[in-house]
């Protein structure tokens, strides 16, 4: 082969292996940092592979966040989605070192990826309040109850003086509630047997028609502050001593 004909069938391979990671990384599929055994990458591009590009960048530097804060020795640990993340926990518990482990655009398979940076903690209690997204996404019920408990059951072990509580998923738009209803159920009924207290939030969120309360939240989904406001009355004493229901 000549050489001018080699070196333009190696410019043609180069300029088309450039053109396919750019175009990779315009659609999220590559990390535009972080070297390799990026753990935050690892998990947010397996999880999050068919999300929206900022959903993915969101949940890379949130994890870059969690691993980066110091393990508390005491007091509460939350774990959930974008309704945790945006929680104001300091303010709502006052007097209890909380940690606030909430990622946007978290999923109950997301939450499995990431247990090493719960288990490093020591908390009295960890409470997890997860799965709406998981509704959006179309993932059966019987698949995110599972994901839970199995997320309880692998905390356990390596939390053993631990308490875990399980927040029921909120209410949110009608067209996803059957989910939500279903997945509650079990979460209730395999509390006992999978070792952490059901705290059951939906009376005191949902309206008459079995969605979430127009006055609790922003659009349907998200809490505005008067419905942290009623999540930290409900809460406060499972928060600050343990509980086995929460005060209606």
């Amino acid at each position: 082969m000549k050489p001018a004909v080699r070196n333009i069938i190696l410019g043609v391979l180069l300029l088309g292996a450039v053109s396919v990671s750019f175009l990779a990384v315009m659609r999220g599929r590559l990390p535009t940092d972080g070297g390799s055994g990026d753990r935050a990458v690892e998990i947010s591009a397996s999880v999050w592979a068919g999300y929206k590009r900022d959903a993915k960048t969101h949940v890379t530097r949130r994890l870059r966040e969690l691993e980066s804060l110091p393990p508390i020795r005491k007091g509460a640990l939350f774990v959930g989605d974008s309704i945790t993340e945006n929680a104001p926990l300091a303010s709502m518990f006052p007097g209890v070192p909380v940690a606030n482990y909430g990622i946007g655009w978290g999923t109950s398979d997301g939450m499995l990826l990431r247990l090493d940076q719960v288990s490093r903690n020591e908390p009295d209690r960890v409470i997890i309040l997860i799965g709406t997204n998981d509704v959006h996404y179309d993932h059966a019920a019987e698949h995110i109850a599972d994901n839970i408990i199995s997320t309880v059951a692998s905390l356990r072990r390596d939390m053993s003086d631990t308490e875990f509580y399980v927040m029921s998923i909120l209410p949110r738009q009608a067209k996803a509630m059957a989910t939500v209803r279903a997945t509650n159920v079990i979460l209730d009924e395999r509390a006992a047997a999978s070792g952490y207290v059901y705290l059951d939030l939906t009376p005191i969120f949902a309206a008459p028609d079995g969605t979430l309360r127009t006055d609790l939240t922003t659009d349907g989904l998200h809490l505005n502050a008067a419905g942290y406001a009623a999540w930290a009355r409900a809460m406060g004493a499972c928060v600050l001593d343990g509980c086995t229901a929460i005060a209606q």
